[in-house]
């Protein structure tokens, strides 16, 4: 009964309070072991936060 007032509490919380904004271009570095065709590819992700809606794109892309 412990663990159900817990998730209860979880659950209205994430619909309750405000969650921070992500809008705007984020930039990284994805890195791999040895064996994959390359060891490091870039990536770029663009985010558009409307209220709880979230919509984006991303690239993932190696030299040029």
């Amino acid at each position: 009964m412990k663990y159900f007032w817990l998730f209860v509490f979880m659950l209205l919380s994430f619909y309750c309070i405000p969650q921070p904004d992500i809008s705007g271009e984020w930039r990284g570095v994805i890195t791999q072991n040895e064996g994959g065709f390359r060891s490091e590819y870039k990536f770029e992700m663009y985010f558009v936060q409307k209220g709880k809606q979230l919509t984006g794109r991303s690239y993932v892309y190696f030299d040029k």
